[in-house]
């Protein structure tokens, strides 16, 4: 039996669509009339950006002092949240 098809199947399923150059028509045909919900910034990429940015100024031997500094600038979250952040990407939950 097949797993049934999620908002998020049909919404990375879009988005590979349109990544890969498709039509306006070729989306509407695909997914005219649809409900689609779009998840927000916060909730896909953010967190991965976060980790990403403090990958890079790890690896440039900033202190680690600088660089909670500088993300909770650039992404205007408190340290206790960030550390949250950080913890479950090198530790990711597994429910």
């Amino acid at each position: 039996m097949e797993s049934p098809i999620t908002n998020s199947d049909i919404f990375f399923h879009l988005y590979e669509q349109i990544k890969g150059g498709a039509t306006l028509r070729q989306v509407l045909q695909d997914f005219g009339g649809a409900n689609i919900y779009i998840p927000s910034y916060k909730s896909v990429q953010r967190d991965e950006d976060i980790w990403e940015d403090y990958q890079n100024l790890l690896n440039k031997h900033f202190p680690k002092k600088h660089i909670m500094l500088s993300l909770q600038q650039k992404y205007d979250l408190s340290e206790q949240h960030l550390y949250k952040i950080l913890k479950n990407k090198r530790q990711p939950s597994l429910f």
